[in-house]
Parts: structure tokens; C-alpha cells; sequence
């Protein structure tokens, strides 16, 4: 379980290995450019808010800091989600690819998936992405609904914010070993029944792929999924 949550966070080194660095470099970028542009058309337009609403001149100017630090709280849980589904549906042929040629470094042996024309490769692999995104609206719905009736709770909504910890952690091990598993033929339902086998590995990958999210921003997606790709191989694929 300890091998499962750190293998995100120790796959950040494997970024620089010569066998991998051009298929890093495209989701690495495609990253970087979403965390970014999205950062500044927040923080831009929140500046905005701000000056139009509680202008700095006011006597209730003290609060601005106060916003503006739930402002990056919100901002960061936002990524959470939004940086995983945008993200990753745009980098999904490239993290399929990074995946495939992570197998191949770990294991010796070639995936079929490396000698696919691209167009299968992405057709493929956003196919497997708008199935994840079914999968999470489809639970993300109750979730919400119910942290509604429950936020003013004591107790309960404790529980309920736990619930979105261990969702978080089970989606982001449904997305990133996605990639590993779908090169090597195994289907959505294939592929759940794996994960559930090692239920509780499979959230601590998640875990640790949720804190390397929070601190490491566009490092996380390729470092995820070269940490999934670890997972499959010395974990779940036997």
C-alpha cells in the first residue's frame, strides 16, 4: 500500500530518462499552458471582482486577504477536477503513448500500442476519456447534492468532506491506470474489477497522486501516469 501511494510521487525522477522525455513533453506542456492560463484569467478577473465590489478605500478592505486565500483554496480544489478531466481528455493519446513506453522501459517488452497510427491512439484513448467522464458526473452528482443538505451538519459534514477525499483518490486511480491497462487490452469493466480487487492499494495510489496534483501542478499528469504505468506492472497486472 506504501509502494502504491508513493509511486507518483517517485516517478517525478523518471521524467528525465532519455526513453521517455518526448512523450513527456507534450502532456507536460499541455499541462502547463491549462494550470497557467487558467491561473491568470482566475486571478485576473477575481482582481476585478474585488476592485468592483470591495474596493480597497472601503472599511471592509480587510477581508480582501481573507478572499483571496479562499480564492487559491477554491482554485486548487477546482483543479482538482477540472485540470483532470480538461487536461487529460487533450493529453489522453500522449499519456497512452508515455504509458506504452513506460511498460516498455520497466518490462523489455513492446506494446502494441506503440506501433498503432496516432489517429487509433487518440480515437481510442478519448474514447476511454468521455467513458471516465461519464463515470464521474454519474457519482459527482449525489455526491454534491448531498454536501448541500449536509454542510450546515456538525458531524455529518465532516464525514461528507472524507467522502470527497476518498472520491477524489478512487477517480484519479480509475483515470491514470486507465492508460496502462487499456494498452494491454483490458476493457472499462476488465479494469474496475482489477482496481477493486485492490480496493485499498488502488486508493492509496490515488492519495498519492491527489497530493502530487495539489503541490506539483503540471508535473502531475505525466508523473501520474508513469506512476500508474509502475502500479499495473508490479501490482495489478498478474
Amino acid at each position: 500500500m506504501i509502494n502504491a501511494f508513493l509511486y507518483p510521487v517517485s516517478s517525478i525522477t523518471w521524467l528525465a530518462k532519455r526513453e521517455l522525455r518526448s512523450a513527456v513533453l507534450v502532456p507536460l506542456l499541455i499541462n502547463m499552458v491549462l494550470f497557467f492560463a487558467l491561473a491568470w484569467l482566475g486571478s485576473h478577473y477575481f482582481d476585478v471582482f474585488l476592485n468592483q465590489w470591495l474596493p480597497a478605500d472601503t472599511g471592509w478592505a480587510w477581508l480582501r486577504p481573507l478572499l483571496w486565500l479562499l480564492a487559491v483554496m477554491m482554485f486548487l480544489v477546482m483543479g482538482f477536477f477540472s485540470f483532470t478531466i480538461v487536461g487529460n481528455l487533450i493529453a489522453s493519446p500522449f499519456n497512452a503513448i508515455l504509458a506504452a513506453r513506460t511498460e516498455l522501459l520497466i518490462t523489455g517488452k513492446s506494446s502494441e500500442r506503440l506501433s498503432q497510427p496516432f489517429a487509433v491512439v487518440a480515437k481510442e484513448a478519448i474514447s476511454s476519456e468521455l467513458f471516465k467522464l461519464r463515470y464521474l458526473v454519474v457519482r459527482l452528482i449525489p455526491l454534491l447534492i448531498l454536501t448541500l443538505i449536509t454542510s450546515w451538519i456538525p458531524m455529518i459534514n465532516l464525514f461528507v468532506s472524507s467522502l470527497w477525499l476518498i472520491f477524489g483518490a478512487w477517480f484519479l486511480a480509475i483515470e491514470y491506470v486507465d492508460y496502462p491497462m487499456a494498452n494491454n487490452q483490458l476493457n472499462a469493466k476488465e479494469q474496475l474489477t482489477k482496481l477493486k480487487a485492490k480496493r485499498i492499494r488502488s486508493l492509496s495510489f490515488g492519495a498519492g497522486t491527489s497530493l502530487l496534483m495539489m503541490f506539483l501542478g503540471p508535473l502531475a499528469m505525466p508523473s501520474a501516469t508513469i506512476g500508474a504505468t509502475r502500479y499495473w506492472v508490479n501490482q495489478l497486472k498478474g
